[in-house]
């Protein structure tokens, strides 16, 4: 059975607490590596040394418009992940539902649409010519100023040839609601369209990187009534948060997003570089104790 690994930089909220939990929490070894100790990691993840897969200057030698681009490097961390550590790798907003099995030896990959791999959960084989490939045009892109999603379809670009060299993993079973449509995990209006969704799913993705250019306060549980808020909080994870979102503030900060994009052609790369510095300040003023 193979242990599942992950990367982070930073303070972990409650949400990526609990999504790396609910893996541990079926049985599964879960690897968080930092480059700092965790102040308050859960006991049943492990955490692990980064320095062992990638050295730390590298954090700064992926780049967009003169900034480091984390989420770059994060790409390029999981690959050496999986070459050196042989984990699978999960995003720390990806949260297990019912457990499923990966073979050592086995690429697993997702499919996000008909052209895109999901590499929210990936595993590719160690030896294998395809992370050769990957590695080497992750590394083409050092010290070079790229556009922020320049490395997001390189594992795509591996495995498809014309056409998809292996079988992908269906996304309604590992992501099945869509990045476009994120909020319906966090609103109460989308509670029974979730849970029809996700019933037979063995995991979801979150998208942390939407909730994060939304100006999502993560140390709140979302609304009450909201299918995200009735998983938390059926299990131990809800206890690490400090109150509950009210449902209008949520809703304010989704039609925000939504008319931002109105109109725009809905793509990963514009939505993972926005950012809302005073929707955060506005959520924080909603904190429930």
């Amino acid at each position: 059975m193979i242990a599942f690994g992950s990367f982070w930089l930073g303070e972990l909220s409650p949400y990526e607490k609990a999504a790396l939990s609910s893996f541990a929490e079926r049985g599964r070894e879960v690897v968080l590596y930092s480059y700092e100790p965790f102040r308050d990691l859960p006991t049943n993840i492990r955490q692990g040394d980064a320095r062992e897969i990638v050295n730390q200057s590298y954090v700064n030698r992926f780049i967009t418009d003169g900034r480091r681009n984390i989420t770059a490097f994060s790409d390029y961390f999981r690959y050496q992940m999986m070459l050196k550590a042989k984990l699978c790798w999960i995003d720390a907003d990806v949260f297990m539902l019912r457990s499923f099995e990966i073979s050592p030896g086995e690429h697993f990959l997702v499919a996000e649409d008909e052209n895109n791999i999901c590499n929210a959960i990936l595993n590719i084989r160690p030896s294998s010519k395809e992370l050769a490939e990957i590695i080497s045009a992750c590394e083409s892109f050092l010290d070079r100023d790229l556009p922020f999603a320049a490395s997001q379809n390189i594992v795509a670009k591996a495995f498809k040839k014309g056409r998809w060299s292996i079988p992908l993993k269906d996304p309604k079973d590992y992501m099945p609601i869509h990045y476009s449509e994120f909020y319906k995990y966090l609103l109460p209006e989308y509670r029974d369209e979730c849970h029809d969704a996700c019933r037979n799913a063995y995991a979801i993705h979150l998208y942390n990187n939407i909730w994060d250019s939304i100006g999502y306060f993560k140390q709140l549980l979302p609304p009450d009534g909201s299918y995200l808020h009735q998983l938390l909080t059926e299990g131990p994870a809800g206890r690490h948060f400090e109150g509950v979102y009210p449902a209008p503030v949520v809703r304010a900060l989704v039609e925000g997003w939504n008319l931002r994009f109105s109109g725009k052609a809905m793509t990963i790369g514009p939505v993972l570089k926005q950012l809302i510095p005073s929707a955060i300040r506005t959520a924080k003023r909603f904190r429930f104790s």
